[in-house]
């Protein structure tokens, strides 16, 4: 597997070509309680990408598509 540290040319062309964003595991709440894609309420996370998701329901979401866009 090639990392993105490694001083080797693929590595570097990736860095060069791409900007590379990292989110950590958000999910916290639900992990806890054994849920890998739903939050402490129930709600699947995953399934709220949309762009009319409810920003104050899912702040986490919201933030992250800001993020990437």
């Amino acid at each position: 597997m090639l990392g993105l540290i490694a001083d080797r040319p693929e590595a570097e062309e990736l860095l060069r070509r791409y900007i590379f964003k990292i989110v950590p595991m958000t999910n916290i709440d639900g992990v806890i309680y054994g849920n890998s894609r739903c939050d402490i309420s129930g709600s699947d996370c995953n399934r709220k990408w949309t762009k009319n998701s409810n920003s104050s329901l899912y702040p986490t979401v919201t933030a992250i598509r800001k993020l990437v866009t």
